[in-house]
């Protein structure tokens, strides 16, 4: 599958690519911004299923579930996927309809977690998603105000 005016891709493979600048196991990733929700494309990598099935990302800001494009929207395979998959989001498929602005807080930092929730018409035995990538649009995007680590976590030095 590959729908250009969504800007969303699909494609064999098995690992996130290299220029995605966070990557975690399992169907979620996690970040912390400031100021501006950034401009990003996300990355599943693993998708293999013997059977349709569909996905829905969902973003949440210091655990405030927000209402995006993406979650009125199922992502359907309407067809096998029968070797290893990666699919990617495209950057322009994150709008909001809630303010983000009454959850983000300029000064301080928010953690956000992408997560996918995965739509079976059966019980699977395996996770659909085993790698989620994350990539950061840039010059959209102020790198000093994404971070892929906890930035109130002590560090050791």
């Amino acid at each position: 599958m590959h729908e250009a005016g969504n800007k969303r891709y699909s494609l064999p493979g098995t690992r996130i690519p290299e220029w995605f600048e966070h990557c975690s196991r399992g169907q979620s990733i996690s970040f912390w911004l400031r100021n501006k929700f950034p401009v990003i494309s996300l990355c599943l990598a693993g998708l293999m299923h013997k059977h349709p099935f569909g996905l829905k990302p969902i973003v949440s800001i210091n655990g405030n579930k927000m209402k995006t494009e993406f979650q009125r929207r199922w992502f359907y395979f309407e067809f096998p996927v029968l070797t290893d998959h990666i699919l990617i989001f495209g950057e322009r498929q994150i709008k909001f309809e809630d303010n983000v602005d009454e959850v983000v807080s300029e000064n301080d930092w928010n953690h956000v977690v992408v997560s996918v929730d995965v739509d079976f018409k059966w019980n699977p035995t395996e996770p659909l998603v085993v790698r989620t990538g994350l990539h950061v649009i840039k010059p959209e995007s102020r790198v000093e105000d994404i971070r892929f680590t906890d930035p109130y976590k002590p560090t050791i030095l």
